[in-house]
């Protein structure tokens, strides 16, 4: 397969910043590149599995939103071990739903489920799933 080294640099760059695999895909077919389907597809195969995986850089929200939740519920948890004060059932109940969908999201994200929705700027604003 020979592939110009900078259409390499270009999909390198772009998988890096997160770009998604079609807007590659189509800045690679151009005619001003002028790869094939096939080789572009087959190029970023490549790229992504060294790369450690398509949807890495998409799976990092999962893992801020996880960590968040797990603050507050391990802050709750805090007061809640502290016996000076009373916690009221509301904050209990914020808590524990708060350590649940931090385990859940990083549930989500570790086995790279997670997938935040994004707005296409070329679809008339239309909500997409990468």
């Amino acid at each position: 397969m020979k592939v110009r080294e900078n259409n390499i640099d270009f999909a390198i760059d772009n998988i890096k910043r997160g770009i998604q695999r079609h807007l590659i895909i189509n800045d690679l077919i151009a005619s001003h590149r002028a790869m094939e389907l096939t080789q572009a597809n087959q190029m970023l195969n490549d790229l992504y599995e060294a790369y450690g995986g398509e949807h890495k850089k998409e799976n990092r929200r999962g893992y801020i939103y996880g960590a968040m939740f797990m603050v507050v519920a391990l802050a709750v948890g805090m007061l809640e071990l502290n016996k000076n004060e009373q916690v009221s059932p509301k904050l209990e109940v914020i808590g524990l739903v708060c350590g649940v969908l931090g385990i859940f999201s990083f549930i989500l994200a570790l086995t790279g489920r997670f997938r935040e929705e994004k707005v296409n700027r070329f679809a008339g604003g239309k909500k997409e799933r990468d």
